[in-house]
């Protein structure tokens, strides 16, 4: 297994300007599963290398962030809160930009 740093994952896994539809074409990354639908993800297969302590511990906080904001988006939903309304609430409690707030929705739902 070839390991791969931080900048280099975010590259392969289209954070960045590379396009991510020729990942599996250049054999970098291997998709563990793959959907063709909007409404599904590709889940990619990535060890991710920190050079300093300090990019993993803002890594950690943005997945405990992120998976909190799924956990609180779904009991809204279950108390029958409106997906735009709740968006705009994951961000305002949370601090985070719409973009991560529509996707804890998205996976809650």
């Amino acid at each position: 297994m070839k390991f791969r740093g931080v900048k280099e994952c975010k590259g392969i896994c289209g954070l960045s300007k590379m396009p991510s539809l020729n990942y599996e074409e250049k054999g970098s990354i291997k998709p563990l599963t793959e959907k063709k639908s909007e409404s599904n993800f590709i889940t990619v297969e990535c060890l991710l290398a920190f050079d300093k302590d300090e990019d993993k511990g803002r890594v950690l906080a943005l997945m405990r962030k992120f998976s909190s904001m799924v956990r609180f988006a779904y009991k809204r939903l279950m108390e029958g809160a409106e997906r735009k309304e709740l968006k705009k609430l994951l961000s305002r409690k949370y601090g985070i930009n719409t973009r991560y707030s529509g996707d804890a929705i998205l996976l809650a739902q």
